[in-house]
């Protein structure tokens, strides 16, 4: 429905907006640096899932905020 939809994007611009603005004590949620391929793959990974969650809640943000 498009009130579960609604939901799901703001859940994932929160998500987006903690993940690039995380609060000063906390831990990240990956390591600087990586060492292994799957480690290298899993943290590119997890970038461009953050990235995608953040052009898909602005970008439905900019559409329902004139």
């Amino acid at each position: 429905s498009r009130r579960r939809m609604v939901g799901l994007r703001m859940s994932a611009l929160a998500i987006a907006i903690r993940c690039f603005c995380p609060p000063e004590s906390c831990i990240p949620l990956w390591p600087t640096s990586v060492s292994s391929a799957l480690g290298i793959f899993m943290t590119n990974l997890a970038a461009f899932a953050v990235s995608s969650a953040f052009m898909t809640s602005s970008s439905f943000t900019s559409q329902v905020i004139p």
